[in-house]
């Protein structure tokens, strides 16, 4: 008997522990979300046979925007980003040969000469953080066209964003030198950055859409504004490994992640029942890559040409020529 109070005893003190250490937060967090998902699904009832149209915004963020960008102090911001910075330098030639297009060999291999591959190091060098286009774009045309697209009556909103890992790495090239460098240092979108958040010249019935402060606590919001907002760590938002978007608020994988097109089926705008329309940035990466993907899946997709942008008019073009061969049933309307 003794023994037995002894064990309900322990099991009662690390359910307290349990319920007000660190995991409780994300098990509130967690449950509060699979709530309000439930709670929107059900709010979503149209008449059989209609298709509902869904708006998305693809990663209009004031990570992307010249003006933000230029006001940003520290890291992210231009000033920081034009500065040369010593790093270390590794052989361009070896680096390049040994990486793969595989995501998982290539992090291992960054690793290891993060870590100092023997043979490889060329010591230090300097370099700007200047990639061109993480200095940000002129986002106020795009942004006007969006928000009168906002006006309309869209039956879900979507904005994704790029919300990356701080210690995730990126490369520098200058002459024969390979330099790894983390996220944090020369991105604006990292998580916990304020530039992650949807460009601030973008309005929904007149008020930001704050995804970014509302993510973690009601990221879905109410039937009246039917606004969904979906964070993401590749150029698709509909990738299909959930390991790769919908992330924490540290940028990391998010227990029980779930795809877009996962949610979208969920909320009952499956490709059956709902046609999307793509807006964004930038017209040859993400807002392709997003909308090929989504067609791929069985949706009726439409690019809002006027509505999406690249860093140069080629680019935009090659945007355009991409979407026409990856999804050729895709409607540009040019209007």
């Amino acid at each position: 008997m003794k023994f037995c109070h002894i064990i309900l005893v322990l099991l009662f003190v690390v359910v307290q522990v349990a319920q007000s250490g660190p995991f409780s937060k994300i098990a509130a967090d967690e449950r509060r979300l699979r709530r309000d998902i439930k709670r929107l699904s059900q709010s979503f009832r149209f008449p059989a046979g209609e298709k509902k149209k869904v708006l998305l915004v693809i990663d209009v963020q004031n990570g992307y925007d010249a003006d933000f960008i230029s006001t940003l102090r520290g890291k992210g911001g231009l000033a920081y980003l034009q500065q040369e910075h010593e790093i270390n330098g590794f052989d361009k030639t070896s680096y390049f040969t040994r990486a793969t297009r595989d995501r998982n060999v290539e992090k291992q291999l960054q690793q290891t000469l993060l870590s100092g591959l023997p043979g490889t190091s060329t010591g230090k060098f300097r370099t700007n953080y200047n990639k061109g286009w993480n200095l940000g774009m002129n986002l106020a045309t795009v942004a006007a066209r969006i928000n009168a697209e906002l006006t309309k009556a869209w039956d879900l909103v979507v904005f994704t964003t790029d919300y990356l890992d701080p210690d995730a790495i990126g490369v520098f090239v200058k002459g024969d030198n390979v330099g790894l460098v983390p996220y944090g240092e020369f991105l604006a979108l990292t998580a916990g950055n304020t530039g992650t958040e949807v460009s601030s010249k973008i309005r929904i019935n007149g008020a930001a859409p704050n995804c970014q402060r509302n993510y973690d606590v009601a990221r879905i919001a109410t039937k009246a504004s039917r606004v969904f907002c979906f964070r993401k760590t590749e150029d698709d938002a509909f990738d299909s490994d959930p390991t790769h978007i919908d992330v924490t608020s540290a940028g990391k994988v998010r227990p029980n992640a779930q795809t877009l097109a996962a949610y979208l089926k969920k909320f009952g705008f499956g490709p059956d029942e709902a046609e999307l329309f793509f807006s964004g940035i930038v017209t040859d990466r993400c807002v392709a890559k997003s909308l090929i993907s989504a067609c791929k899946g069985g949706y009726k997709t439409t690019l809002i040409e006027k509505a999406a942008m690249a860093t140069s008019p080629a680019d935009h073009g090659n945007g355009l020529q991409a979407i026409s061969a990856g999804c050729p049933t895709a409607t540009i309307d040019t209007a």
